[in-house]
C-alpha cells in the first residue's frame, strides 16, 4: 500500500515500548525485493550474513542493514559443494488485538499506566475490533495467496501452528475457518512471562485440554503438550528463559526445514515480544521489533548440505522477505 518505509516506535506485547520498523509491501516494491540472506549453523545460536540483495535494505533490520553493504566474507573453503534443498516458508503472524492491548492503551490515554500491573488480564480474548481484525487477515490470506507463494513458492499453507493463549487460539480459528488448514497447538510459542498475575498467588495454568477441544474443537494438540490442568508451569518467565525459548524454537523450524521433501509453507501464530526475539535470533538483528496485530513476517529456512575435504556439516540458510505488513 504505497510501499512507505517508516522508523516506528510502539508497544509490542502489553504495551513495553520498543523501537521497532513498519515496512508495507506494495505491488510496485514487492516484497522478496528486500530479501536478506543468511546463514546459520543449526547446531549453535550464530548467524552469517552471506548475501543481501543490490536493492537498498532500507531499515527493516537495524545493524545487520550495515552488514549488508559489504557482505561478509564466509569462513568456508571455496572446495565446498552446496545441494539445494526444499525450502520452508515461514509466515509469522501476531494475534488480533487483545482486551489487554485496548486496556493498556486506555490507561496511557487516562495517565494511569500505574494500575497495569492489577488490571491487566492474565490470558485475555479478543476485543470485538480484535474479532474484526482476525477475520480480516483471514480473508486477505485466503483472497491473497501471492503473500506467500511468490518465487515459485506453493500457493497454500500446509499447516498453521498456534500459541495455547487464547488471544492467538481465537486469531488463529478465524483463519482456520477461511483457509481450511490443519492446526496444530504449540504452546512454546507463548507470549513472554507466560500465564501470570500480579495478585495472583496460586500458579496459573493456562486453558486445560477439554477447554480447548471444546472451544477450538479442530485444533490438534500432540500428546503432552497440554494436560487436564493446562499448559503452563506456573509463574512468570524471566527475559533470559524466553530468548532460550527462541533459540529452541528456531532449531526446531531448522530441523522442519531439514526433513522436507519439497517446498513447504507453514504459519505461526504468535505474540508481539516473542515474535520479535525470534526474529531477531534468526536474523542477528541489533533491536526488536513492534509488530502490530494481524501483521505478517515472512521468513524461508533452507537447510544446506555442506560438504567439504575437512568437514561435513548441515547448516541452515535464512532469508527475511518482509516484515510487519499490513
Amino acid at each position: 500500500r504505497g510501499g512507505v518505509d517508516c522508523s516506528r516506535v510502539g508497544p509490542t506485547a502489553e504495551g513495553v515500548g520498543t523501537a521497532g520498523v513498519l515496512h508495507r509491501a506494495s505491488a510496485m516494491f514487492p516484497p522478496c525485493s528486500v530479501g536478506l540472506w543468511c546463514r546459520m549453523k543449526m547446531k549453535k545460536h550464530s548467524v552469517y550474513l552471506v548475501k543481501a540483495g543490490k536493492r537498498r535494505f532500507s531499515n527493516n533490520v537495524h545493524g545487520a542493514s550495515e552488514e549488508a553493504a559489504g557482505d561478509r566474507k564466509i569462513n568456508y573453503s571455496p572446495n565446498a559443494t552446496y545441494k539445494r534443498s526444499p525450502v520452508l516458508r515461514l509466515l509469522l503472524i501476531r494475534h488480533a488485538e487483545s482486551m489487554n492491548n485496548s486496556l493498556h492503551r486506555e490507561l496511557h490515554r487516562s495517565g494511569q499506566i500505574h494500575r497495569w500491573d492489577t488490571c491487566r488480564h492474565e490470558d485475555p480474548p479478543l476485543t470485538d475490533l480484535g474479532k474484526e481484525q482476525a477475520e480480516d487477515v483471514a480473508l486477505r490470506l485466503k483472497q491473497n495467496p501471492s503473500l506467500f507463494s511468490f518465487g515459485g513458492k506453493p500457493d497454500k499453507i500446509d499447516i498453521i501452528f498456534t500459541s495455547a493463549m487464547r488471544r492467538a487460539l481465537e486469531t488463529t480459528k478465524q483463519v482456520q475457518r477461511h483457509l481450511g488448514v490443519p492446526v496444530e497447538v504449540w504452546p512454546e510459542l507463548h507470549e513472554t512471562g507466560g500465564i501470570f498475575h500480579i495478585n495472583q498467588k496460586r500458579p496459573l495454568r493456562g486453558l486445560t485440554r477439554a477447554k480447548i477441544h471444546v472451544d477450538f474443537p479442530a485444533f490438534k494438540i500432540p500428546q503432552g503438550a497440554v494436560t487436564s490442568n493446562g499448559w503452563w508451569r506456573g509463574g512468570a518467565e524471566t527475559y533470559d528463559q524466553m530468548v532460550d525459548r527462541a533459540h529452541i524454537t528456531k532449531q526446531r523450524l531448522c530441523e522442519m526445514a531439514q526433513k522436507l521433501d519439497e517446498d513447504s509453507t507453514i504459519a505461526l501464530v504468535s505474540h508481539g515480544s516473542f515474535l520479535s526475539t525470534l526474529i531477531r535470533t534468526m536474523t542477528e538483528a541489533k533491536c526488536g521489533f513492534a509488530l502490530l496485530n494481524t501483521a505478517l513476517t515472512c521468513i524461508d529456512i533452507e537447510a544446506v548440505s555442506l560438504a567439504e575435504p575437512e568437514k561435513v556439516g548441515t547448516h541452515a540458510k535464512v532469508r527475511l522477505h518482509f516484515l510487519n505488513c499490513l
